[in-house]
């Protein structure tokens, strides 16, 4: 650790790396680095083998380090060094905990101090993201297998041709450990606890955990390097393909009726459709009438992308919400340890604990054997609270009121159409054919009434670009456009159409601009064929001098860009090709349909799934990929499209064109679920405002209409 940098370098003289294969030499070569404290975003506690030996360093590129020390003093001694290395209030952390673990190391006490419940409370933040807050608040790391996060089996219905998320029959009791959910294995696990007799072990109600290494690596068999390391464990074989993940439904059967089978889940059950593909062709053996290859699906789900969605769509649920906090006390809570725990049969194995074996204590053949043994059968997270957990509250209900249905809210002063809209804060940023900026603002009376109006934005773009929505993008602080001679990207006040910055990364004319969902990164395509990545200090009226990256791949321009900060994702089109990258710039892949061949526009959804417009001639069609590159589907289109938007939780995709009919149609099957003619054609589209989507029309009118009255 320098005063400004962090550095790993492999020690070349050290037996471990002398004595490895090529292969293995290869790998530790990969953990050689240099961070700056900007690079750093965060610096977590961790323990190792139940000891506080360990820390967890987050980068701003969505990564993480996990560092393991030889004694507690030096990993808080390195904890304290980190911490001040990265600067105070970036905004940027994970979860916002960095200014709180300036004030305490203690997971707990982060906890009573973070907002993060109440925001939960509120639906502000997820229940999947609220358990990835918990899980790394309370130790758990995709570093250390034996502390993998934890996330509950939500449904207990795998055999049924469809699901009916509105019925509590089809959700497991969260309420009750996972070893305990029937009234038999509740029994037997209560006399187990009842009549252990043991001097030296206490008594517990389950021999094994919820979470163990074993379990991960089940679960991610199909995987790498998860296949590797289970190919090590047994010995440089798959496990017998009777043991393996091959049925979900037979996975459920096994945890709630085998009395040494009392495994949760992983959050990839909620994100990673990977885990049910068998993609790297694996030997995974035979059974007595199959080979083991794909995972078997509930008849519910026809694809693994699909039950990753209604598990998902389970997960964020009512019926879920609304007792996720008893499984939280289970977990990470008032019931995890105590009387509490006994009263709950929710006691495990004591070497499962936190500072029931004090390592440093013993003699080096039994601190080895405890530790192998801690390392392999499961650790408990990290308690964070010894009270009950609060209920989140129930989800407000969107009541269609006058602002719901169709209304004009204003008409460009210039009589230009309308080119872009967008949601700078509260404040509705609209920009006209003639690159005039209005604003509108909300009024508890009349929905919203004219603010700025008429303010141009600077000199006339480029003779060939057209001012369209991809030329901007909008934070309640900053409007970014593009499209002009000098080949810039300029930052106008939203409020004022005051010209505030410009920056230059950009050999030839920028074409289109695009913010990331938190407003903290800006992504802009050239016909240089190049993109760059802008950090915009949350949003903020200034611009780097340097993008942080640039991205190349493309042989024509760039005509439209999406980017999303929260999976490290820019998404780039060009006319002849669709290409995925990292917010760093490492190339992921190729979009393909295999079909159409002429991208044009695209955007990407909270989940990671992309949608592209192709304007092939004659077949205009919409496409949906996963983020890991799969067709998901495809609908063809009646017209040429104008704009095309996605709403906040991407459930829609709201598109218009020369037709003049606004069109939402569902993201997961491209169907529509309701229209709405308008008087002239839709240039733009805004459907960011929750429940509402704002038109931009060639008439130059703004209109708002309610999604819920079109579904």
């Amino acid at each position: 650790l320098g005063r400004t940098r962090l550095y790993i370098i492999v020690d070349e003289k050290a037996p471990a790396y002398a004595q490895a294969a090529d292969a293995e030499r290869s790998e530790m070569d990969l953990a050689n680095g240099c961070w700056t404290g900007d690079d750093i975003t965060l610096a977590l506690p961790r323990r190792h083998v139940l000891q506080w030996t360990a820390v967890e360093v987050f980068l701003r590129s969505r990564q993480s380090i996990f560092l393991v020390f030889e004694t507690t003093a030096l990993a808080a001694s390195a904890l304290k060094a980190l911490i001040a290395l990265y600067p105070a209030g970036s905004g940027a952390d994970l979860f916002g905990l960095a200014p709180l673990v300036r004030l305490t190391q203690s997971p707990a006490e982060i906890f009573a101090q973070s907002s993060m419940t109440k925001r939960w409370q509120a639906h502000e933040v997820s229940n999947f993201e609220y358990l990835m807050y918990l899980n790394t608040l309370a130790g758990r790391s995709y570093h250390d297998l034996a502390q993998y996060p934890v996330f509950p089996w939500v449904l207990q219905q795998y055999t049924e041709a469809t699901i009916n998320l509105d019925d509590p029959k089809n959700f497991r009791d969260l309420t009750r450990p996972i070893g305990a959910l029937s009234a038999s294995r509740r029994e037997a696990a209560v006399e187990r606890f009842e009549s252990w007799e043991d001097d030296v072990v206490p008594a517990f109600h389950h021999g094994t955990h919820y979470s163990t290494p074993g379990y991960v690596l089940f679960w991610l068999t199909r995987m790498l390097p998860f296949a590797r390391l289970l190919h090590s464990l047994q010995g440089g074989a798959f496990d017998h393909a009777s043991r393996a993940f091959t049925s979900m439904a037979l996975a459920w059967e096994s945890t709630i009726s085998s009395s040494s089978d009392v495994k949760e889940l992983i959050p990839e059950h909620y994100y990673q459709p990977e885990i049910f593909r068998n993609a790297n062709n694996f030997d995974l053996g035979e059974l007595v009438d199959t080979t083991v290859h794909d995972v078997t699906l509930p008849p519910w789900a026809a694809t693994p992308e699909d039950f990753v969605r209604i598990n998902r769509a389970a997960l964020e649920s009512p019926l879920v919400s609304c007792s996720l906090h008893h499984w939280i006390d289970l977990i990470f809570g008032c019931r995890q340890t105590g009387p509490a725990a006994v009263e709950a049969v929710n006691v495990f194995y004591y070497l499962t604990y936190e500072g029931r074996c004090n390592l440093v204590e013993l003699d080096e053949a039994t601190r080895a054997a405890f530790a192998e043994q801690i390392q392999q059968f499961g650790q408990t997270p990290i308690q964070l609270l010894t009270t009950p957990h609060p209920q989140r509250d129930p989800k407000p209900m969107v009541i269609p009121g006058e602002t719901m249905v169709a209304s004009t809210l204003a008409t460009s002063s210039s009589g230009a159409p309308a080119a872009f809209l967008g949601l700078a804060g509260a404040n509705i940023v609209a920009v006209d054919a003639q690159q005039m900026l209005s604003t509108l603002r909300p009024s508890a009376k009349q929905g919203f009434v004219p603010g700025l109006a008429g303010a141009r934005l600077g000199e006339p773009l480029e003779q060939s670009v057209p001012v369209s929505p991809r030329c901007f993008a909008a934070t309640a602080h900053a409007l970014f456009a593009c499209g002009f001679c000098d080949h810039s990207i300029r930052v106008f006040s939203p409020d004022t159409g005051a010209l505030l910055h410009s920056v230059y990364g950009h050999s030839d004319v920028v074409l289109c601009v695009a913010l990331s969902t938190c407003g903290r990164i800006l992504a802009a395509g050239s016909r240089d064929s190049t993109v760059t990545v802008w950090d915009t200090h949350a949003g903020r009226a200034v611009l780097p001098e340097h993008p942080r990256a640039v991205l190349v791949g493309h042989f024509r321009a760039v005509t439209s860009v999406a980017v999303s900060a929260a999976c490290d994702t820019v998404v780039s089109v060009s006319a002849d090709s669709v290409l995925v990258h990292t917010l760093a710039g490492d190339f992921v892949r190729t979009l393909r349909h295999g079909v159409c061949h002429r991208p044009y526009l695209t955007c990407l959804a909270p989940d990671g799934d992309c949608v592209v417009y192709y304007c092939d001639k004659n077949s205009p069609m919409l496409a949906v990929f996963s983020l890991n590159g799969h067709l998901l589907l495809d609908a063809a289109l009646d017209e040429n499209l104008m704009d095309m938007t996605l709403t906040a939780d991407g459930d829609c995709i709201v598109h218009g064109g020369a037709a003049r009919t606004a069109v939402c149609r569902r993201t997961k099957d491209l169907a529509i679920v309701g229209s709405f003619a308008c008087t002239a054609s839709i240039r733009a589209i805004a459907a960011c405002d929750p429940g509402h989507m704002y038109l931009g029309l060639a008439s130059g009118e703004i209109l708002c209409r309610g999604l819920a009255g079109i579904i």
